[in-house]
């Protein structure tokens, strides 16, 4: 809204850190990493204390071998987690 702009938002110092959690399964390298590369590009370095990347048991090489070695890049501000099992929402 037109209005944002006039708001006096807080200074960054007073604000909380945040985490990000993305969870996927068997997602495409190019659109996994474009989206954990938007959320570092586009966040305050300040406000953004770490990416977690939740693996929902993928069977995908790119995203349980070569990720976790290409996440290795950021110094521990993006994190992969691997479930133990595949989980839905649905029970099945």
């Amino acid at each position: 809204p037109k209005e944002c702009k006039y708001w006096k938002y807080p200074s960054v110092d007073k604000l909380s850190t945040a985490s990000v959690v993305l969870v996927s399964f068997d997602e495409g390298w190019s659109t996994l990493v474009r989206t954990f590369h938007s959320v570092i590009n586009i966040s305050l370095k300040e406000l953004l204390k770490d990416i977690i990347l939740v693996d929902d048991y993928s069977n995908e090489e790119h995203i349980t071998v070569r990720l976790p070695e290409y996440i290795k890049k950021w110094n521990g501000l993006v994190k992969y987690v691997r479930t133990k099992q595949w989980y839905t929402v649905c029970g099945i």
